[in-house]
């Protein structure tokens, strides 16, 4: 009877236990929190237990109205627009702990900006709209950390040193051209669903 009973326990032991191990998810799928005018999107892929891979896309378009006077002293209206494409890659080591996964690693950034500006030149009869272009190109170290519900549903924040350069230029008359480099910290808060 005693064996009954200690192989009754030790089978119920094994099985809570294996209940408690967390199914390793291979895929995820989210959004970063950055602004609501400026979301990416995310997708990484774990292919084994300690890394991670992961690539970014955001998009933006917008545009703003500007009101000035010409050179009449009429009020006048102008429409003019912005873009912006971001696209990342990055690599990750992952540790998880029960439900809480720490990662570390690096991410490389392409970015694209295209904005519309009004011109007020004292030469020129009346204003012209001219568009400006930045290229940015960074290399950010990254470590963040993330909390799954239920194995499925991720939230997370991460800090990134970033060390890039942006090359900027633009259609204006008397235009200069340049490269700003630059070095700075960034938070993102993200939220991630691991569908596999």
């Amino acid at each position: 009877m005693k064996k009954i009973i200690f192989l009754v326990l030790l089978t119920h032991c094994l099985f809570a236990q294996e209940g408690k191990i967390k199914q390793q998810r291979y895929l995820g799928i989210g959004f970063n929190l950055n602004s609501l005018q400026a979301t990416e999107f995310v997708l990484n892929v774990d292919p084994i237990k300690h890394l991670r891979a992961e690539i970014r896309y955001g998009q933006q378009n917008a545009s703003r109205e500007v009101i000035y006077m010409d050179v009449n002293g009429q009020q006048q209206f102008s429409d003019l627009s912005e873009s912006s494409r971001t696209l990342r890659f990055g690599i990750f080591g992952l540790l998880s702990l029960e439900d809480l996964s720490l990662f570390g690693g690096f991410r490389y950034s392409w970015g694209k900006t295209n904005n519309e500006n009004l011109s007020f030149e004292p030469f020129l009869p009346s204003q012209y709209i001219y568009e400006s272009t930045n290229l940015i190109n960074q290399f950010e170290t990254v470590i963040g950390s993330e909390y799954r519900f239920f194995n499925r549903l991720a939230l997370g924040a991460e800090l990134a040193f970033v060390i890039g350069k942006t090359d900027y230029s633009s259609t204006q008359l008397n235009s200069s051209r340049g490269t700003n480099k630059e070095n700075f910290f960034r938070t993102t808060a993200f939220i991630r669903f691991f569908p596999f």
